[in-house]
């Protein structure tokens, strides 16, 4: 879990700016060990080729609560699952998750849900969460029948690499089910389109320069434009249940502008297939490792969808031990490691600690 401290770069409209925070002072944060770095870019080079190791060997050497320095800024960090309650729980709205991530990717995903805080966020989230209601995902469940089964006749011809075929399953699924296309029409340049944007999270640089990965996400996002904009130029049919649908049929009740049904779009089509990606693969790395698992979770999966091609919700919702170690493997390998969030006051957990490591604010 990162809090962090940096300036913040405003938001074009029609989209929200980002929140006008005070920056903080580093000798503020003088008594919190941490590591600086090369100068300027800090801790950077080093994160961006090995994050979990990164993280780790500061985990183990300043402990739960520590500071690095990147691009001219200090940054807190906490870590585990104290940290999470005392960020993510956070009633008392002491941090922004805009003002967190906007440095971090707001270049690109201008309008997305996390680049907004408080009752916009609050209110955009419900608009998107029709997507996601029951009867929803009933309807993703005959999209799923019809992608899954022959992209595993595929799997198991040859060993391949899970994280790419991950991707590119999961991502075919996001192209029907978010932008109401046929799946058969997502093209790898489509694929490596959401996956520039993603990656450029990571840019040491943010100086699109040619060849440079902020460059790409540019391009990127450029190809990802024209790709929606032929999508919204067709009125949808009363019978499409998928997100761009809904988000257009209820314009008139919303206020949504286009640009911001664009945003949205772009945001959670690249989130979903980047987070679920990252997860089918830690799930297949653990099954793997541990095949007395692989085998009771095929058992139950068996027992409780008898015909997967007519899988339902129900069904899959009797699968304990599935459930289980889905969880377990994003507990072991979170498909976001780093929450980015920037603190809006001075605050401290109630209890003053955080995994047992004392906090002051």
């Amino acid at each position: 879990m990162t809090m962090h401290f940096a300036g913040a770069a405003a938001i074009q409209p029609p989209f929200p700016a980002a929140p006008d925070l005070p920056d903080v002072p580093a000798g503020r944060l003088a008594h919190i060990p941490g590591k600086k770095g090369v100068p300027f870019f800090g801790i950077l080079p080093e994160a961006v080729v090995d994050p979990y190791r990164f993280t780790r060997r500061m985990y183990e050497r300043f402990g739960p609560i520590h500071r690095f320095y990147a691009c001219g800024n200090w940054n807190l960090q906490l870590v585990g699952p104290d940290a999470n309650e005392f960020v993510l729980f956070d009633a008392a709205r002491n941090f922004s998750c805009a003002g967190g991530w906007d440095p971090v990717f707001g270049r690109h995903f201008k309008g997305g849900l996390l680049l907004r805080d408080g009752d916009d966020h609050q209110r955009h989230r419900k608009l998107v969460a029709t997507a996601f209601k029951q009867h929803q995902m009933e309807g993703y469940l005959d999209i799923f029948n019809r992608v899954i089964p022959p992209t595993l006749a595929d799997w198991r011809r040859q060993p391949f690499e899970a994280y790419g075929k991950a991707q590119a399953l999961t991502f075919a699924i996001g192209y029907a089910t978010f932008l109401g296309e046929d799946e058969t029409r997502a093209t790898a340049k489509d694929l490596n389109a959401f996956r520039s944007l993603m990656r450029s999270s990571t840019s040491v640089v943010a100086t699109p320069i040619p060849g440079n990965s902020e460059w790409r996400a540019t391009v990127a996002q450029r190809h990802v434009r024209q790709l929606i904009d032929r999508l919204l130029a067709r009125e949808p049919g009363p019978e499409r249940k998928d997100l761009l649908a809904n988000l257009m049929r209820d314009r008139g009740e919303t206020g949504l502008s286009v640009d911001e049904i664009v945003s949205h779009l772009i945001f959670v089509t690249a989130a979903a297939y980047d987070t679920l990606s990252s997860t089918t693969t830690s799930v297949l790395y653990y099954l793997g490792r541990h095949p007395e698992w692989q085998e009771a979770a095929r058992a139950e999966l068996m027992e409780r969808i008898p015909d997967p091609a007519a899988a339902t919700v129900a069904q899959l919702n009797g699968c304990a031990l599935a459930d289980r170690i889905v969880r377990e493997a994003l507990r072991l390998n979170a498909a976001s490691p780093v929450l980015w969030r920037r603190a809006a006051r001075d605050c401290a957990p109630p209890s003053r600690r955080v995994n047992g490591a004392p906090v002051r604010p």
